[in-house]
């Protein structure tokens, strides 16, 4: 830079002109488009990370959805399975299982068929359409004891 005559120098034109001095336009152009090269790489790949990690979200997202319905659906046939329970606990001086060794215990999930054991019972509570769960319980001395309670494939 030249400084006009009868002024002084600005500091930052002074500033300018120690870090031109000595500089070819070769080395200028170098020292601009690595910069420029290094800024498109960081750019690229923060933009790659992003569309990896959004990817990788949404499968996250659909497998939480796909675990909630089933804890949900697992959790309502439980709930059944432990109504059904205690109704034979509280009847079953009274032999809720009536009918050929076998009765129909209405609940939200329909109509759950339960076999009588001599002194248990056992029924299959849906859960979903591919499993269920299988209970099997006796009365001993007012308790009830699982034998079984298993999620089976239907």
């Amino acid at each position: 830079m030249k400084q006009a005559s009868g002024r002084k120098p600005f500091l930052s034109e002074m500033l300018m002109d120690k870090l031109y001095e000595g500089r070819d336009e070769n080395n200028s152009f170098i020292s601009i488009l690595f910069p420029a090269a290094l800024m498109v790489l960081v750019s690229l790949l923060i933009t790659l990370f992003a569309a990896i990690t959004f990817i990788s979200t949404e499968e996250t997202l659909e497998k939480s959805e796909s675990n909630r319905t089933y804890c949900s659906a697992y959790y309502t046939a439980e709930t059944v399975a432990t109504e059904i329970l205690a109704d034979f606990t509280e009847n079953s001086k009274q032999q809720v299982v009536v009918s050929k060794n076998r009765s129909r215990y209405e609940s939200i999930l329909g109509d759950i068929l339960i076999f009588n054991t001599g002194n248990g019972i056992s029924f299959t509570v849906p859960i979903n359409k591919k499993e269920s769960l299988a209970v099997m319980a006796k009365l001993t001395d007012g308790q009830i004891e699982l034998i079984q309670w298993t999620v089976k494939k239907i």
